[in-house]
């Protein structure tokens, strides 16, 4: 499986919203499967964007980590793409596919560096 820096992104956003803890499998993206969107955080894990821990449960195989919260770090790369032109901005320096080989701590990392003043 290769990684989705759209989905992680999605993801974010998701957990930002939220103010309560939830099963990864509990997070519903449109059009990804329970597993894809799970191993997606067990990502954002290990690139400190999300405050989770490995649950009991599995789903297809995939752990399935009991969602806190964003990170501080998480958190400021969720808010820094409410800014309308920040994920285009990203999208332009990283261009085609070339932002799906940038690990995920960088993009966070740059994205609130990309709000204009």
């Amino acid at each position: 499986m290769l990684r989705d820096v759209e989905l992680a992104k999605t993801i974010c956003q998701a957990i930002g919203g939220s103010h309560a803890e939830m099963d990864a499998d509990a997070i519903s993206i449109e059009g990804q499967p329970p597993w894809k969107v799970s191993r997606h955080v067990e990502l954002m894990v290990q690139a400190g964007l999300i405050d989770a821990s490995p649950g009991p449960r599995a789903v297809d195989g995939q752990k399935v980590y009991r969602v806190r919260s964003l990170t501080p770090y998480g958190a400021e790369f969720a808010h820094s793409l409410k800014a309308a032109d920040v994920w285009a901005r990203l999208e332009d320096l990283f261009p085609g596919e070339t932002i799906q080989q940038i690990p995920l701590r960088v993009i966070a990392g740059l994205a609130p560096r990309m709000i204009k003043p």
